[in-house]
């Protein structure tokens, strides 16, 4: 007997419009506008505040116009009952299973036509097939041609029963498995990652963060414990990981340590996950343990935690793996060693947790060692030879043990988002850091889009174009400011000229504040006054400073 059932999840048309329709009502705009002012902020305090004052406002902007996007995709759903666009996850998955691939590619490139998002999935979906259809169309290419030019020279055949059919091509070749990450994400419980040191646990861990964000969007967050602080290795969190705590474990004392590590685990258990997950990730939790080891007879702690730092620390992510499920507990764990004096579990923690484990081709005795430490069931071992042999199918020279899959597998080559090839010990790009790299593009797409929108404005004064094209009625100066440094920092000659700012500060403000005041026919106000003594010097005047220069002005 057997309970399978391939039907599982099908539902009716009706049953999956609503689920569309829910979907595009609650995409989550606010959260985007949320994150913007939070991120535009962030850019603020790393760099320049004009570009993080852009950053916010024109996510703010931006968001209104999602409007109309959502609107299209609400019609697909009531008028022409097309609903793929708008599903996503394991939504998507059933629905394509139930209506076909072919099905669901032609209502993407309708959506796609009619100015509709795809989600995610969606996107994932339609950019694969497109890619399938046109590798499976120039495979075939030089045999259709072959086939043409021999048909022309064949005698036409008199059977006029005889019906062509199309030859499909079979390869048998086993195709390679890309994605290692969804699947662990999409079932997320407790992983943890061992590997020899290079062996690129952090490089896969850094995939897995996406995966999950990806596959439960803002449901998920993520807490990142980074215990080497490589500064090369920045662009593995940014963007992926919402809480980012970072020290060197091993260069750090161990009271520091353990004062680094209760506060990052408060902040983690007073966050209420409701009915989504927190994703607890420590990236070299042998290492930690080894530093807490050496407080095991430090009294202060032993006082305030009634125990020692080490059997506090296990204790805790014990207890977050034992009550995962029903607090949305969540736990990935990296370390180079797999005997349990080291990474702090017994034979029944440790089975709690899902194994997986890289295997370079150059450190194939210490992936050994690993091994030998039962991180993994025997009739799954596989010998060194046979490791090495994986390693050369693979185009980074890896294998991995994927206990989501219970199977090794040669290693993919996956996108590299630090922006280092620790490989080759070479910098991928010029920037030192991949955060730079992206926080600088962020700042100048944000300040050229702000710029474009106020170049087709109809407004006459930039306090008019704030107020109303951007309908901000908070935090004008501020956002007046950064246009004038914006459009400074440019030399936008046209845009200084249209609303006569001055390209550089005066060096006689107050005497050009006065040539000013004697161009108007009218008294200016205070809000004028702080503007244009602003552009003059860059400093803008509190409102009794500016009520003091208006008078003396008049």
């Amino acid at each position: 007997m057997t309970r399978f059932n391939q039907l599982a999840g099908f539902k009716e048309p009706e049953e999956w419009e609503n689920i569309a329709y829910k979907n595009v009502a609650t995409s989550g705009q606010q959260f985007q506008i949320i994150g913007g002012l939070i991120l535009g902020g962030a850019i603020a305090a790393m760099s320049a505040p004009v570009a993080g004052a852009l950053v916010a406002i024109w996510t703010l902007y931006n968001a209104k116009q999602n409007t109309d996007v959502k609107s299209i995709a609400q019609e697909l759903i009531q008028t022409h009952h097309c609903v793929a666009h708008a599903l996503e996850g394991n939504d998507f998955t059933i629905y394509t299973r139930q209506v076909g691939d072919n099905e669901v590619l032609e209502q993407l490139k309708f959506a796609l036509k009619s100015g509709a998002d795809l989600t995610d999935s969606a996107y994932d979906f339609y950019e694969s097939n497109q890619s399938s259809i046109e590798r499976e169309t120039e495979q075939f290419r030089p045999l259709t041609a072959l086939a043409n030019a021999v048909n022309k020279y064949l005698p036409a055949r008199q059977d006029a029963d005889f019906i062509p059919v199309e030859t499909q091509f079979i390869d048998t070749s086993e195709q390679p498995i890309t994605d290692l990450v969804s699947g662990i994400a999409e079932n997320l419980g407790r992983v943890i990652i061992y590997g020899a040191p290079s062996a690129g646990k952090d490089f896969f861990m850094s995939h897995l963060y996406r995966a999950i964000k990806k596959q439960h969007g803002d449901k998920a967050k993520i807490f990142m414990l980074d215990c080497k602080d490589h500064e090369l290795e920045t662009g593995y969190f940014i963007g992926a990981v919402d809480k980012l705590w970072r020290l060197s474990v091993f260069e750090s004392p161990a009271s520091e340590v353990y004062r680094w590590l209760s506060a990052a685990l408060d902040e983690f258990e007073k966050y209420d996950a409701g009915m989504g997950i927190k994703v607890l990730c420590v990236n070299e939790v042998g290492t930690l343990n080894e530093k807490l080891d050496i407080l095991g007879k430090d009294k202060s702690i032993t006082s305030e935690l009634g125990t020692t730092a080490i059997k506090w620390w296990t204790s805790k992510f014990n207890g977050y793996a034992k009550s995962g499920d029903s607090k949305g507990y969540r736990l990935i764990f990296a370390s180079q060693n797999g005997h349990a004096t080291n990474i702090k579990m017994d034979g029944g923690n440790k089975s709690s947790f899902q194994p997986y484990l890289i295997a370079r081709d150059c450190n194939m005795a210490e992936t050994e060692l690993i091994l030998a430490a039962q991180i993994i069931a025997n009739e799954r071992k596989i010998s060194s030879t046979e490791m090495e042999s994986l390693c050369k199918k693979s185009p980074v020279g890896r294998c991995i043990f994927h206990g989501g899959l219970n199977r090794w597998l040669p290693m993919p080559e996956l996108e590299n988002f630090s922006g280092f090839n620790r490989d080759q010990r070479t910098l991928i790009q010029d920037s030192k850091t991949t955060i730079h790299d992206a926080t600088t593009k962020l700042q100048t797409d944000a300040v050229t889009d702000m710029l474009d929108f106020l170049r087709k404005s109809q407004a006459l004064t930039l306090r008019d174009f704030i107020i109303k094209d951007l309908d901000q009625k908070d935090g004008v100066d501020d956002i007046f400011n950064a246009l004038v440094g914006a459009m400074r920092t440019r030399d936008d000659k046209e845009l200084l000229a249209r609303f006569n700012i001055p390209a550089v500060t005066s060096s006689d403000p107050l005497f050009d504040i006065k040539v000013w005041r004697l161009s108007l026919t009218e008294v200016p106000t205070i809000e004028q006054v702080k503007d244009y003594w602003f552009l003059l010097t860059g400093q803008r005047l509190k409102d009794n400073g500016a009520q003091m220069l208006l008078e003396q002005l008049n």
